[in-house]
């Protein structure tokens, strides 16, 4: 698979790496270099993967993740079954973390978390925006992560910190 060219998928995503600040311009560019990768090997039929996406509040993340959801709805979520020639579809979904967990504790619904653990492709956004007293919604980001884990395509963004991340997950091996 061809290396990605940054400018060029920076247009793709409609940002403009020229108008970002110094600050966000190396994150930026980090951020669409990780997607042009994920997205090639998603349309180039490699293993499926995980795509994390982390940075400060405003570095785009969110808007990359819409942008390649828009592309899986409008491109790769259609595919010919090889026996049949038949056009099939991958499911998938969206998910804003926050507002999930709060349909969630106000439905009393849980039914969505499977089809999160299924579906063949998922954006988890802003899995860090709702802080987690109990430590429920920590264990459920945990199933569904361990149910998709090199299986099925995943985008997550997060505001947060791989050291922030790391004690999410320590917090979650210390529960098991």
């Amino acid at each position: 698979v061809k290396a990605p060219n940054t400018q060029e998928w920076a247009k793709w995503t409609g940002f403009s790496l020229e108008a970002s600040s110094p600050i966000h311009r190396k994150q930026l560019e980090d951020l669409v270099n990780g997607m042009a990768g994920f997205v090639l090997d998603m349309r180039s039929g490699a293993k499926p993967r995980f795509l994390s996406l982390l940075g400060t509040s405003g570095a785009g993340k969110t808007m990359l993740a819409k942008r390649v959801w828009r592309w899986f709805r409008e491109v790769a979520m259609f595919y010919t079954e090889p026996t049949r020639g038949a056009t099939c579809v991958h499911s998938g979904q969206f998910c804003n973390w926050r507002k999930f967990v709060e349909e969630c504790l106000e439905t009393g619904d849980f039914s969505r978390t499977l089809d999160l653990c299924e579906d063949w492709f998922v954006v988890l956004d802003d899995i860090g925006a709702k802080r987690d007293k109990s430590g429920a919604w920590v264990d459920k980001l945990d199933t569904i992560s361990a149910q998709r884990s090199e299986s099925k395509w995943t985008i997550i963004t997060a505001n947060l910190s791989l050291q922030e991340i790391s004690r999410l997950a320590r917090k979650v091996r210390k529960r098991k």
